[in-house]
């Protein structure tokens, strides 16, 4: 067989090889973002097209000890300075007071 038939089968594979991988990524891809779609539209027809709120004089609250309690706490609540150091794309970074 000429060397050149064969460099021209041998590019061709890789050629074919490549396509398929291109249009399969492609393919999972646009399939993919129709069903993100799909939910997102499920999701919304869901939400009610308003929302109000009203004040209640006595709520039902069933334990009120617990309640005074987490009331009392930060519950949910993080001090940016109890935090020790954050790490980016560039590693961690330390605060100016962290520095010695």
């Amino acid at each position: 067989m000429n060397m050149t038939v064969l460099l021209a089968l041998v590019a061709a594979l890789a050629a074919i090889f490549m396509l398929k991988r291109i249009l399969t990524y492609l393919l999972m891809r646009r399939a993919g973002r129709q069903a993100l779609a799909e939910v997102g539209k499920r999701a919304l027809t869901k939400l009610p097209e308003y929302v109000s709120l009203s004040r209640v004089e006595s709520p039902d609250w069933t334990n009120e000890e617990l309640v005074r309690q987490q009331a009392q706490q930060n519950a949910g609540r993080i001090d940016p300075h109890d935090v020790p150091a954050s790490v980016g794309r560039n590693g961690p970074h330390l605060r100016s007071s962290q520095i010695r």
